[in-house]
């Protein structure tokens, strides 16, 4: 297939038929209009019919890329540069220039050396269209009209005042429909020399927009430079394919997550054998009201060096260099979520499309953003709608208890982009006026009101104070080192002081070493978010800090210190009834039932329908456990009544009044015993 960045009726057309007919001569494709017409509708359907062969592909990417002012200056400076002489080149329009420079270089070793040295820089200097692509909302099977297409586009450009100059080509290849829209631009006005002196030159140049619908998928690619047009031809793309002129409204066709979570090594899993390697070259990475671009041969240990803590915030920008076997040039991708991938691969166009499809950064995705881990959501100032979608129900009674706070946003979303989330950057114009702006121009200005960009931000500070109450620490929380908060310590027991750290932001390597010279003797723990990974070599505690409860979170402290030997249970079992087997000591709502000894009825009365868990226990099964030389059935209402007076005696022994549930902890149930309060037995 003709890659996309060829499809450009009006860079044809700026090259002479003569000199169309050398480039063929010279590329070996001369006998393509044998016997036929030799004109420019005539090549463009050539061309897309026919592939061409590797010579006429070279000239056709000398012919766009330096076909420009901007190649020009650089076909001149690398000519200089050589010593070089180009001839009278201004003379010619730029693609002439091209096309001839391209030809000679055929030839003359010189001219060959100016024209690599001029393409070394192009890339850097393309003023392309900038291609976008979005999905409908299914697959459906149809062919785009070229006679309804090229009346439609008229009558847009009748109701906005726009030129109805328009010619559509079109053809299909490999079951793909594409699109090459003629149309005029707005007129110009430029300062020519007629006759050696200054005039006045009114005219209205063409321009040319690309569009290809694949059904498969059912994707559409727009390249324009106008996103006033990208628009339009979205919505009558999808009038004429499905009489729904919001039909093709899905915007994520590309994710740069898979490159944010598996850095450099995401590509080096999938190469094809004719791929040899892929550089990330250049990556914007954002956060709230932050942008960091990085360039470099290798963006991820640039940052790396940095310290940068790359899983916060996303890459919304990315650009790739493709290096392919047996050499040549290199191809270059430009993606920026959500839809916008520009591929400058010549004929390896296709493979590089199904390298980013295989990758997973080119493709079909949810419009929701995915959900993130702690870590990721730093620096925590989120719209409702994304609090929502990652913690649910939590996120009201965060907001009563002041966890979260109400902020005002420095960035928000354009309702018509939604899946460009945070692209517009706020701006307040005047006291009682706010305005978005993006950087991207696909994307307008937009007036906005405080609930566009209202959002919520968590105290973290109140976080860790919530969690180290819950834990009954003792100390103030504070800031140790970037996102490592000391939350106080607590003495399980006279010889044994646990010091408990919170890891909020992705740790360094050199945090484990910080904390370790803090604890001065205790023993540390850190509590880690449950949907975070940490390789610090310290004892860890997974914990949900925003949803669920914090009560046994002491426990998992415990056990994940192996400490269960030696801290009592009553420190770190939360149920109300704890029956220690191992050492025959029980307890009731943290108090020890000294009156209760192990071995008596009333002990293994308790021990039995404890572990069963709220299942009954028979009468009958308890009798034979307590007592099986009795005749009669009543042992086990002996021993439950022993153990309830055992509870309240010691109880009394304590001064403590006795609690007002004591009967309650095991009832009748169905011939037998049930336990009713929470309770756990250790073994």
């Amino acid at each position: 297939m003709l890659p996309t960045s060829f499809h450009n009726v009006t860079a044809l057309m700026e090259v002479s038929i003569p000199s169309w007919r050398t480039v063929l001569d010279t590329s070996g494709e001369g006998q393509r209009f044998e016997g036929e017409q030799f004109t420019h509708a005539a090549l463009w359907t050539s061309l897309t019919r026919q592939q061409p062969g590797s010579e006429l592909l070279d000239a056709l990417d000398v012919i766009h890329e330096l076909g420009t002012d901007a190649g020009r200056a650089m076909l001149e400076q690398a000519a200089a540069d050589q010593q070089v002489d180009l001839g009278p080149s201004d003379d010619e329009c730029a693609r002439e220039l091209a096309a001839r420079v391209w030809i000679q270089s055929r030839t003359d070793a010189l001219l060959a050396s100016v024209l690599t040295r001029a393409r070394a820089n192009s890339y850097n200097q393309l003023d392309q269209r900038t291609f976008r692509e979005y999905v409908g909302e299914r697959s459906i099977k149809g062919t785009i009209d070229k006679d309804r297409l090229e009346q439609a586009v008229k009558a847009w450009c009748k109701e906005h005042g726009k030129s109805q100059d328009v010619h559509v080509y079109m053809y299909e290849r490999d079951g793909q429909h594409i699109c090459e829209v003629l149309r005029g631009d707005p007129v110009k006005r430029l300062i020519e020399f007629r006759d050696s002196r200054p005039g006045i030159l009114n005219f209205r140049p063409a321009t040319s927009d690309h569009l290809r619908y694949d059904p498969k998928s059912g994707r559409i690619g727009i390249a324009t430079r106008s996103p006033n047009m990208a628009h339009m031809y979205r919505e009558v793309a999808g009038t004429l394919l499905a009489n729904d002129e919001a039909f093709f409204s899905g915007e994520s066709i590309c994710s740069l997550h898979p490159l944010q979570q598996h850095g450099r090594t995401l590509f080096e899993r999938s190469l094809p054998a004719a791929i040899h390697r892929v550089d990330v070259t250049e990556l914007q990475w954002r956060r709230e009201g932050d942008k960091l671009w990085v360039k470099g041969k290798d963006c991820f240990q640039v940052l790396i060096d940095l310290g940068a803590h790359l899983n916060e915030g996303e890459l919304i920008e990315a650009k790739l260099a493709i290096h392919f076997a047996g050499g040549g040039r290199r191809g270059l991708v430009s993606l920026k979520v959500p839809n916008r991938i520009d591929i400058h691969a010549g004929v390896h166009e296709r493979l590089v499309e199904r390298l980013l499809d295989d990758v997973g950064i080119r493709g079909s995705f949810d419009s929701e953003a995915p959900l993130r881990d702690f870590w990721s959501l730093y620096p925590w100032n989120l719209p409702e709608d994304t609090w929502r979608r990652q913690i649910g129900d939590s996120f009201d009674d965060l907001v009563v208890d002041k966890t979260l706070n109400q902020v005002w946003l420095s960035t928000a979303t354009h309702p018509n982009h939604p899946a460009a989330r945070g692209a517009l950057a706020v701006v307040q114009v005047t006291e009682h006026s706010t305005i978005g702006i993006s950087d991207d121009p696909a994307i307008g200005i937009r007036t906005l009101t405080s609930s566009d960009y209202e959002g919520y931000a968590l105290d973290v500070q109140a976080l860790a104070k919530k969690v180290a109450l819950s834990l009954q620490l003792e100390g103030k929380a504070h800031e140790t080192c970037a996102g490592v908060w000391s939350l106080g310590t607590r003495a399980l027991t006279s010889s044994v002081t646990v010091a408990v750290f919170l890891v909020t932001r992705e740790p360094s390597s050199d945090t484990s070493r910080l904390i370790q010279s803090s604890c001065k003797g205790t023993r540390p723990v850190l509590l880690i978010p449950h949907d975070c990974l940490c390789a610090i070599d310290l004892p860890k505690v997974p914990v949900r800090l925003l949803t669920g409860s914090l009560e046994g979170l002491i426990r998992q402290v415990v056990v994940q210190l192996d400490l269960q030997d030696q801290v009592p249970p009553s420190v770190w079992a939360a149920e109300d009834l704890i029956i220690d087997n191992k050492q025959g000591i029980a307890w009731f709502k943290k108090q020890e039932l000294g009156e209760l000894k192990h071995g008596t009825q009333a002990f293994e009365f308790a021990l039995a329908v404890t572990k069963a868990q709220g299942r009954p226990v028979s009468k009958k099964d308890l009798c034979q456990l307590l007592s099986p030389a009795r005749p009669d059935n009543d042992s086990a209402k002996e021993a439950k009544s022993a153990f309830i007076t055992a509870v309240k005696k010691s109880f009394e022994k304590a001064s403590l009044p006795p609690p007002t549930d004591v009967n309650d902890i095991f009832v009748s149930r169905s011939g037998g015993y049930a336990l009713k309060s929470s309770a756990v037995v250790i073994d």
